[in-house]
C-alpha cells in the first residue's frame, strides 16, 4: 500500500525494488506521489508520525497540518551543534527533493524554529554537521520488550582486538541501526585499580601505563558527550595506529574541545571515573575473561561473545523485540 498506492510505486528505500511491474493489473490503482504522507502513515514506533483521523472534507488541509507537524518534531539541534533528523528524510529523500541538500533546503524552509532552520541551511552548504536518527521504540511500550537493545562494550585503549571491534563492528552497526540500540561504554579493560590513602587510585593496565591515560581520556568522552558523540570520538581513536594518544588529534577532527577533556584525564577526574568504571567491569558475571566483552540485554557467554566479536548487527537484530528496522531486514 505505501510503497506500490500511496508513493505512486516508486522503489522500495532498501531493496531499490517496485512493488508492481509493469504488467501487474495492481499498477492502476497507484496515485500520483504526494510526500504529505510521511506526516500521516503511523507505524507505531515513537519516531513515526502520531495516529491522527482523516476526513474527505478536509483531507487537503489535514494532510498539510500533518507533515508540518511531523518536520517541526523531526530535526533536533544536539549539545554538540550538531543536527539529529528522522531518518525517514533519508529513506525517502527521493520523495522530498533531487538530492540530501535539496532536502535540508526544504526542511529549512518548513521548521518555524529559526534557529534550527538556519542549522538546515548551514547543514545544505556543508557548514555544519548532521546524522539522522529513528527511534523505533513503541509508543505503547516504556521500558519493555519493544525498546532498545541494550548493549555494553566493556574494553581498553590500546587492545587490537578492541580497535578491530570498534572499527568493523560497533562503528559500522551503530550507524546503521542506533536507533535501536541502547549503547554503554566502559573503559577499563583488564586493568587493576588501587585507591590510595590521599583519596586519589593508582591503575595497573593490561598494555601499561599508556593505556591507563587512554582509557581515562576514553572515560572523560564517556562522561562529557551523548552517546553518538562519545561514539565518533572513541572511535576516531580506535581508527588511528596509536588510540591512547590519538584524543586530541581525534577532537579537532570530531568537533569538539580539547582542554576540557585533558584536564579531565590528567586530573582526578579521570582518575574517579576510570575507577568507576572499574568497580562496573568487575561486578560483570561471569567475569571479564576476554576483552572487548559485549554484552546483550546484561546477558553474555562464550558463543554469545564470539557472534558479537564478528556478527554484532545480526545479533542486535534477532535480540530486538519491536517493529523491524528498516537496516535488520
Amino acid at each position: 500500500m505505501e510503497h506500490g498506492v500511496l508513493r505512486g510505486n516508486r522503489p522500495h528505500p532498501v531493496s531499490g525494488t517496485t512493488m508492481f511491474g509493469d504488467s501487474d493489473p495492481r499498477l492502476a490503482l497507484a496515485l500520483p506521489a504526494d510526500h504529505r504522507i510521511h506526516g500521516a502513515l503511523n507505524c507505531g514506533a515513537k519516531s513515526c508520525p502520531p495516529l491522527q483521523a482523516f476526513d474527505v472534507d478536509h483531507l487537503e488541509q489535514q494532510l498539510d497540518d500533518g507533515l508540518n507537524n511531523f518536520v517541526n518534531g523531526s530535526v533536533k539541534l544536539l549539545p554538540d551543534n550538531s543536527l539529529a533528523i528522522n531518518s525517514i528524510f533519508k529513506w525517502f529523500r527521493v520523495d522530498f527533493g533531487s538530492s540530501e541538500a535539496s532536502v535540508l533546503e526544504w526542511l529549512a524552509g518548513r521548521v518555524t524554529d529559526s534557529t534550527i532552520a538556519q542549522s538546515l541551511q548551514e547543514a545544505s552548504r556543508g557548514q555544519r554537521r548532521y546524522d539522522y536518527a529513528y527511534d523505533w521504540t513503541l509508543n505503547a511500550v516504556s521500558g519493555g520488550s519493544g525498546g532498545k537493545v541494550k548493549v555494553d562494550v566493556y574494553f581498553s585503549s590500546l587492545c587490537s582486538d578492541t580497535m578491530h571491534f570498534f572499527t568493523h563492528q560497533l562503528y559500522p552497526t551503530w550507524t546503521q541501526i542506533k536507533d535501536i540500540v541502547d549503547l554503554n561504554l566502559i573503559p577499563f579493560g583488564k586493568a587493576k585499580a588501587t585507591p590510595t590513602s590521599n583519596g586519589d587510585y593508582t591503575f595497573d593496565c593490561q598494555h601499561g601505563p599508556n593505556e591507563c591515560h587512554g582509557n581515562k581520556v576514553m572515560a572523560c568522552v564517556v562522561n562529557a558527550f551523548p552517546v553518538p558523540t562519545q561514539v565518533k570520538m572513541i572511535h576516531c581513536m580506535m581508527s588511528k595506529s596509536y588510540p591512547a594518544y590519538a584524543g586530541q588529534q581525534c577532537s579537532r577532527e570530531v568537533g569538539v574541545e580539547w582542554e576540557p577533556l585533558q584536564r579531565c584525564s590528567e586530573g582526578a577526574t579521570g582518575s574517579t571515573l576510570l575507577y568507576q568504571h572499574g568497580v562496573t567491569t568487575s561486578a560483570l558475571k561471569p567475569r571479564v575473561y576476554f576483552i572487548p566483552t559485549i554484552t546483550i540485554d546484561e546477558h553474555y557467554g562464550q558463543s554469545q561473545l564470539r557472534t558479537s566479536l564478528s556478527s554484532l548487527k545480526r545479533q542486535i537484530c534477532k535480540y530486538h523485540k519491536g517493529p523491524p528496522h528498516q537496516n535488520c531486514l
